[in-house]
């Protein structure tokens, strides 16, 4: 645990431009076993437009309008607070079907509510 504190911390001394490629090369390495939301919002990397259309879907699904535009806001704005249910929040580079999955503890849909509530309205 210390390492990713430690790496977390160095990395925000690295500019914006670079710190995300950075980030992805210490992930292909395989210095972590998953790339998880937690992870990205400690290391303060961000979202390409790809990858907040997969989270949009998944955690948005049979949501209104105005639930998805908040998301989306959100998520482009970047995240400041991280909850360790974001760490259950996995992105999977490799699997073009689905690059964002959810493991569920016990129940699905109210996890999934959760994760989203908890972007939207603390971010």
């Amino acid at each position: 645990m210390a390492t990713q504190i430690d790496f977390f911390s160095d990395l925000q001394t690295v500019p914006a431009e670079s710190r995300r490629a950075m980030y992805m090369d210490f992930v292909a390495a395989g210095k972590y076993r998953q790339d998880t939301l937690e992870n990205r919002i400690s290391a303060n990397v961000g979202f390409e437009s790809s990858e907040i259309e997969a989270l949009e879907s998944l955690f948005c699904k049979r949501c209104q309008p105005r639930t998805r535009s908040a998301f989306r806001q959100r998520l482009q704005a970047g995240l400041s607070q991280s909850f360790g249910i974001y760490g259950r929040v996995v992105f999977d580079s490799k699997n073009e079907r689905r690059p964002v999955m959810y493991v569920a503890g016990q129940s699905y849909p109210d996890e999934v509510r959760t994760v989203r509530e908890l972007i939207i309205r603390k971010g």
